[in-house]
C-alpha cells in the first residue's frame, strides 16, 4: 500500500478502495474551498437587485469638515454606483435621490422588500483627530461578512490609503435588515488630504467602480 499526506487529506491507495479519504471535520472546509477556486470568485448568492444607500441626507448633513458635508459625498457616489450596475444589468434601488432624509429603519425596510437583494450603505467617517485616515467595512452577518470582505479587498487595491479592515459591528441598518447587508465608511474627511481626495470626482469614481467590482467578483 501506497500513499501521501497534505494538511486535512489523507490519500491512499489499495486495489478496489478509494484513493483518498478526509479526516473528519475538514470535508466541510475542503469543499468550500474547492467551490471558490472552481468558480473564481467568493461564495455569494445570485442576486440581481442592489439596494444603495447614501448615508444621511435632508436635516441629517452627516459628518461636515472643510466646507464638505458627507451627505452629499454620499449621494453622488450613490448615483455613481448605480449607473455602473444598471449598464451591467443590475435592478437597483436607492433609498435616497435627493437631498432628503430617511430614517434609518425606512432604509433597511426597503432592502426588506426585495428578496435576494444585498444592501450597501455609504458613508464618509471623521474624528477629532485630524491624522486619521483609511478606509473600513461593516458587517453583522456571516453572509455580510463574506460580501464585506471582497468589496473591501477590491477597494483597497487601488486607494492609496491605509487599510482599517473589515468589522462586525451591530449598526441600525444593518441589523434591520433581513439580508445581506454591509457599510463602507470610505474615507476620512476630517484628514485634510483625505478631505481633498473625497471631493474630487475622480476618486468618487474609482470608489464606485471598485465596490461595484467587488460585488460582481461575490455575485
Amino acid at each position: 500500500m501506497g500513499g501521501f499526506r497534505m494538511v486535512g487529506w489523507n490519500f491512499q491507495w489499495q486495489p478496489g478502495k478509494a484513493l483518498w479519504s478526509l479526516r473528519p471535520g475538514r470535508a466541510v472546509c475542503v469543499v468550500m474551498t474547492v467551490l471558490f477556486w472552481l468558480t473564481g470568485h467568493g461564495l455569494g448568492w445570485g442576486f440581481d437587485t442592489v439596494v444603495i444607500d447614501p448615508g444621511h441626507g435632508g436635516i441629517d448633513p452627516g459628518s461636515e469638515w472643510f466646507g464638505v458635508q458627507e451627505k452629499e459625498l454620499t449621494l453622488d457616489l450613490g448615483l455613481r454606483m448605480e449607473r455602473i450596475l444598471q449598464d451591467r444589468g443590475f435592478k437597483t434601488v436607492m433609498t435616497r435621490r435627493t437631498d432628503v432624509y430617511v430614517e434609518l429603519g425606512e432604509r433597511a425596510e426597503m432592502a426588506n422588500r426585495h428578496r435576494d437583494a444585498v444592501f450597501i450603505s455609504l458613508h464618509f467617517n471623521a474624528t477629532m483627530s485630524g491624522e486619521i485616515t483609511g478606509v473600513e467595512t461593516y458587517f453583522l452577518s456571516d453572509g455580510g461578512m463574506r460580501l464585506a470582505q471582497v468589496v473591501h479587498s477590491h477597494l483597497m487595491r487601488k486607494l492609496n490609503t491605509r487599510d482599517r479592515g473589515v468589522k462586525r459591528n451591530s449598526l441600525k441598518v444593518l441589523r434591520d435588515t433581513k439580508g445581506m447587508a454591509i457599510l463602507v465608511e470610505c474615507g476620512f474627511i476630517s484628514n485634510r488630504w483625505e478631505n481633498q481626495r473625497c471631493q474630487a470626482s475622480w476618486y468618487r469614481q474609482i470608489l464606485a467602480e471598485e465596490i461595484v467590482a467587488g460585488l460582481l467578483r461575490f455575485r
